[in-house]
């Protein structure tokens, strides 16, 4: 037996001094598996590169425990000391399995040779040793295809910034390839993509192509395309503006809109929606008021789809403005009516219930008009030549959209010209008294013909002087005694008894044959005598006037009696 053991020590060191071709990766036997074995397995892989060899390659020994035991792999740099379990070189990886073991050697691995060393996790002894060597690839080198190990984000918001790093499975070189948007750059020494996605108003879809070559081999290259979709700012709009009015127990409806698909709600931590009111998934505001408000603000948000891109959440504040039902519209004031000439002036005022009610004229004629204190004034122009009847609409409106209604009706009457100049014609009436205190309790008319022009009184009482001519416009009194009156029906008390010659003078403007606008004038008098001791008359002029009634009266007796 010492014999044996002799040699078999014999043949160790013999093998670690030749440095052979073969490995010894364990041992059956657990009192040898502590030794230092020297492994002479001719194991290579290169930079950037993955290999794998079998048990039998790398020329272990301890293919018979892989069942049984548990082994720990370390990679080192020396023999001695041996490298522990765990133990790790930057850039290179090593595995097993029950066929054999694989290398992992990065283009970061320092080419040179290295140690694996096996620790039996379950005696916990160094089981067993082997070596590999990591070399530069050279011309004419094969390594995995390259291709490209991440993706370039697909969408972002108008404004954002964009990143992209891309990564390949073997170190490699990139560029640009083909045409890229202008707002995009390539880092060319870290490879980084950068850039401001652009301004858009509705999504764009925009490509770029990143070309990589391969670090160790040149002809080793991937392309990469990539898509981003670039959407617009989410934004919300209101038909019609930002302000909602509106009165108490009338329906009302408001519009919101987003540049893109979305959700509204009211934002969380907002004034709620005025009473009665509601907003709908679809952004509609709707409903009946209940209550007022006065720039009463609510913040409404809204939530795009995911089909829009990167979830965003606009917002608009929305102000109300919601008033008190008016009492129903009346117009109070009294409509217009009546006659009016050429030349007179028309005035009405103008009044409602509702206060700040207006005012507009609907088909009247452009001569009537309503001034700023609610007048309706104007002047009845020279054109109307025939008699004719106005109707027109007063339209009245109230602060909250109310109308009332008065159709008013005018009666216009024109000026008439003469065509002749006037004659002057009058009479003249006594006015008696029959009162003890002389006030005046009567007058008698006499029943004057045709060309009668004189009264004689001697009662110093009063006299009618009335015009009874024809085509005049204005008429003139000259009383005889100094003094004078206008009008075409006068009065006059004379102050001393006496006769008195009074003069009538009539006044027109008159067209005459050649069209032209001339005045013509005519004259007539009248005497009256005074007399203050001639109050007996009274009596007589009493008994002839009832005579002659009383003559009629059996004149037609007589008369109906024969027929």
């Amino acid at each position: 037996m010492f014999k044996e053991k002799t040699m078999f020590a014999a043949f160790v060191a013999l093998f670690a001094i030749l440095g052979g071709a073969f490995v010894v990766l364990g041992d059956t036997d657990d009192s040898d598996a502590a030794s230092v074995h020297n492994g002479t397995a001719s194991m290579t892989v290169q930079q950037g590169a993955t290999v794998s060899y079998t048990w039998a390659q790398a020329n272990s020994e301890i293919t018979g425990d892989l069942c049984s035991h548990t082994y720990e792999i370390g990679v080192g740099t020396t023999i001695s000391p041996a490298p522990e379990g765990g133990a790790t070189v930057s850039g290179i990886t090593v595995t097993y399995s029950s066929t054999g073991i694989t290398i992992s050697a990065t283009s970061a691995a320092a080419v040179g040779t290295y140690y694996i060393g096996f620790y039996d996790m379950t005696t916990e002894d160094d089981s067993s040793h082997s070596s590999f060597t990591v070399t530069a690839p050279s011309s004419g080198t094969t390594e995995e295809d390259l291709s490209f190990t991440t993706t370039a984000p697909t969408q972002g918001i108008t404004g954002s910034s964009y990143s992209y790093s891309p990564a390949t499975n073997v170190p490699a070189n990139f560029s640009k390839s083909g045409t890229w948007p202008s707002w995009l750059t390539l880092n060319t020494t870290t490879g980084q993509v950068t850039g401001t996605l652009p301004t858009v108003q509705s999504s764009q879809t925009y490509t770029f192509k990143i070309h990589a070559v391969s670090k160790t081999l040149s002809s080793n290259t991937a392309d990469q395309t990539n898509t981003i979709i670039v959407y617009p700012v989410a934004t919300i709009s209101a038909t019609g503006g930002n302000t909602v009015s509106g009165i108490t127990g009338q329906s009302l409806s408001k519009s919101l809109s987003c540049n893109l698909s979305a959700t509204f709600a009211v934002k969380s931590g907002s004034n709620s929606l005025p009473a009665g009111l509601s907003i709908s998934n679809s952004g509609v505001i709707s409903g009946t008021p209940t209550q007022s408000y006065s720039n009463y603000k609510v913040t409404i948000q809204g939530t795009t789809a995911n089909n829009a891109g990167p979830v965003q959440h606009p917002t608009i504040v929305i102000t109300f403005n919601i008033t008190q039902a008016e009492d129903t519209l009346q117009i109070t004031s009294t409509q217009p009516s009546g006659i009016k000439k050429v030349g007179d002036s028309v005035s009405y005022s103008l009044a409602a219930n509702v206060t700040g009610t207006t005012f507009t004229l609907v088909n009247a004629p452009s001569w009537l008009s309503i001034d700023s204190n609610n007048y309706i004034r104007g002047s009845v122009p020279s054109t109307y030549t025939t008699q004719q009847d106005i109707t027109f609409t007063i339209r009245a409106q109230s602060p909250q959209g109310q109308t009332a209604t008065q159709t008013p009706t005018i009666t216009i009457q024109p000026t008439l010209k003469f065509t002749s100049k006037p004659t002057a014609e009058c009479i003249v009436i006594p006015i008696y008294s029959y009162a003890d205190d002389g006030t005046v309790d009567a007058g008698i008319i006499d029943d004057l013909k045709e060309g009668f022009h004189s009264v004689t009184d001697r009662r110093i009482v009063g006299y009618q002087f009335v015009f009874v001519g024809t085509n005049a416009d204005s008429v003139a009194w000259d009383f005889g005694d100094g003094t004078e009156g206008e009008g075409f029906t006068v009065e006059h008390t004379y102050t001393a008894a006496g006769t008195y010659t009074v003069t009538c003078t009539a006044t027109n403007e008159y067209e005459d044959d050649h069209g032209n606008t001339v005045t013509g004038t005519d004259t007539c008098t009248v005497e009256v005598t005074v007399d203050a001791e001639a109050g007996d008359y009274i009596y007589s002029a009493l008994l002839i006037f009832v005579g002659i009634v009383v003559v009629a009266l059996v004149l037609k007796l007589l008369v109906s009696r024969r027929h």
